[in-house]
């Protein structure tokens, strides 16, 4: 029983380190892409202004309104969350 134990133990342990592995490729991933995307609109517009932060929350924003948009159509949301 406890070597049952024992290897439910260690998968379980193997998922988490795989999850925060995921995240912490993910993080990677997209921080490069901020700062990709971020530098190409500031060397084109200029400095005198933070368009490349702008460009990013703008679409940050948007990816968020259409993923919420989507969740809510597939999901019961409560009525008293809304307006």
């Amino acid at each position: 029983m406890d070597q049952d134990a024992g290897s439910l133990s260690q998968s379980l342990a193997e998922v988490d380190l795989q999850k925060y592995l995921l995240i912490a490729i993910g993080g990677a991933l997209g921080s490069m892409a901020r700062y990709f995307v971020g530098s190409t609109v500031t060397n084109r517009m200029g400095t005198r202004f933070p368009y490349g932060t702008f460009v990013i929350n703008l679409t940050a924003c948007l990816i968020v309104g259409f993923f919420l948009a989507g969740v809510e159509r597939r999901a019961e949301v409560n009525p008293r969350c809304g307006s």
